[in-house]
C-alpha cells in the first residue's frame, strides 16, 4: 500500500517549499518522519495508563544541520483529572551531548532504556553518561550517523528524569 506524504527538507523549510512523494508502507504501518532538530521523548507503549508509566523511555534526538537539537516532556500520573504534581523535562543537544534537565514535583520512577541519535556527527568511540563511561550497549553507524545507546535502564533504575543528566559521545 502505498501513502502519500508531504515532505519539506531542512533545506527547504525556509523557503516554505515542500513537495509530494509516495511512501511504499504496508497497511497498518505509520511511517513517522522526526524534523531535524528536535528530540522525542518515546514512553514504551502499554495496554493501559497505568501500565505505560511502569515501562521504560527512549529518546529519539534528530540533529539540524547544525548539529544542534531540542525539545519538551511535560509528565503528570495520567489517571489524575486535577494532578497534584507535574514534571517539566527540558533535552538539549549540541556538541556531541545530550543533555536533560527536570523541574516539578511529580516523581516518574521509569528508566531511560535507549537513546537514538540521528546525525550523530563524524565518528563515534566512546560514550559516557555523568562521566561514567558506557563500555558495551552502544552502535555507531558510519553510513548513517546514527548513535544507538541501548541499556541505560540500570544506570537509571531511580527514574529517567529524577535528575539533571548528560550523555556525551566522542
Amino acid at each position: 500500500m502505498n501513502k502519500d506524504a508531504e515532505i519539506a527538507s531542512s533545506r527547504l523549510i525556509e523557503s516554505c517549499q515542500a513537495f509530494l512523494v509516495t511512501i511504499n508502507a504496508p497497511l497498518g504501518h505509520i511511517p513517522v518522519y522526526i524534523r531535524g532538530g528536535s528530540v522525542l521523548p518515546t514512553p514504551q507503549a502499554g495496554m493501559t495508563t497505568k501500565e505505560c508509566r511502569s515501562n521504560p523511555w527512549g529518546l529519539i534526538a534528530a540533529t539540524s544541520l547544525e548539529g544542534t537539537a531540542s525539545g519538551q516532556l511535560y509528565v503528570v500520573d495520567g489517571v489524575s483529572v486535577s494532578p497534584n504534581a507535574t514534571l517539566w523535562v527540558e533535552f538539549s543537544l549540541t556538541n556531541s551531548a545530550l543533555y536533560a534537565s527536570a523541574r516539578g514535583r511529580y516523581k516518574d520512577s521509569s528508566p531511560l532504556a535507549n537513546v537514538t541519535v540521528l546525525g550523530a556527527g563524524s565518528s563515534v568511540n566512546s560514550v559516557t553518561l555523568n562521566g561514567a563511561n558506557i563500555y558495551s550497549g552502544w552502535t555507531y553507524k558510519e553510513t548513517s550517523k546514527v548513535l544507538a545507546v541501548t541499556g541505560l535502564s540500570n544506570s537509571t533504575s531511580a527514574g529517567a528524569w529524577g535528575y539533571y543528566w548528560v550523555l556525551k559521545w566522542a
